[in-house]
């Protein structure tokens, strides 16, 4: 099984989670992650979901079925192999005397931010890929690992951006032309 990204749009209608629920478990895809964040100045929803199915083709068939359920304005895949997605996690140790070190070093080559240390412990933050953030809680165990707060993978869109520099420039260009000729 596969895991995929998909990000929809949902009008803000309380029936829209569960008929998104009801179709992935017919089609029998299992959700790992789900985060939802109403756009702003808007009645719609944002929801990424990572789900797992069996093929390519079954893929394609959720991605086809949310763009046709009631209430959601728009569903499309982030396509890759993950590289843009993001993840959170927040970790808290409780080490022995003299490993502080370590952690620290383990800390700065996962690009961590030490949030707090004293007696009671360490605290950790690290915004990464979902397999980066696996691979700094993995190494951290033997340190006293106390408690794990995993946010929801997070997505972009590769290219996206590069839209709306175009308009950007666009804007700039025609301000200039009005310029030359005034």
């Amino acid at each position: 099984m596969h895991e995929h990204l998909i990000c929809l749009t949902a009008a803000d209608d309380h029936r829209a989670l569960a008929r998104l629920s009801a179709m992935l478990v017919q089609r029998k895809a299992t959700i790992t992650t789900m985060q939802f964040s109403r756009q702003p100045d808007s009645k719609s929803w944002w929801i990424q979901l990572i789900v797992r199915v069996e093929s390519e083709r079954e893929r394609e068939l959720v991605v086809k079925r949310l763009n046709r359920l009631v209430d959601i304005i728009k569903a499309f895949e982030v396509p890759g192999d993950g590289g843009h997605w993001r993840q959170t996690v927040f970790v808290a140790l409780h080490p022995e005397p003299g490993e502080a070190v370590y952690i620290g070093q383990i800390a700065g080559s996962f690009g961590a931010e030490v949030l707090e240390s004293d007696a009671a412990g360490i605290r950790l933050h690290l915004s990464a890929d979902p397999r980066r953030c696996r691979d700094f809680i993995d190494l951290l165990r033997p340190f006293g690992l106390g408690e794990v707060l995993l946010g929801a993978v997070s997505g972009v869109r590769v290219g996206s951006h590069h839209r709306g520099n175009k308009t950007r420039r666009r804007a700039t260009d025609t301000a200039h032309t009005h310029r030359q000729r005034n």
